[in-house]
């Protein structure tokens, strides 16, 4: 299992930024990482910074 931050993710989701270019490229540059890897299966969990 590895863990990937999207710090700053749930801030844009809320903001109503989930379907824009911002995004996508956002979430292209951390899923990039998984490129060459074995991955069957990828599982998010979104945490509002705010709660801490």
């Amino acid at each position: 299992m590895s863990l990937l931050p999207c710090i700053g993710l749930a801030e844009k989701i809320e903001n109503t930024k989930a379907h824009t270019a911002e995004v996508k490229s956002y979430l292209k540059n951390i899923l990039d990482s998984l490129l060459g890897r074995k991955v069957d299966m990828i599982l998010a969990k979104i945490m509002d910074t705010k709660s801490f």
